[in-house]
């Protein structure tokens, strides 16, 4: 990793890019994880009310 690192520290593009990815992946993953359990307790509330 850190050759990666290093390597990037040359092109800050490059590691602009690779920040705003992890970014985007991260907050991805967040809105993904919030709509699953949205879902989830929807349907737990669904079975109670019946």
């Amino acid at each position: 990793m850190d050759v990666i690192f290093s390597w990037l520290g040359e092109c800050p593009v490059g590691y602009e890019v690779l920040q705003y990815t992890f970014r985007f992946l991260i907050i991805i993953v967040c809105i993904a994880g919030v709509f699953d359990l949205l879902a989830a307790w929807t349907i737990e509330i669904r079975n109670l009310g019946r």
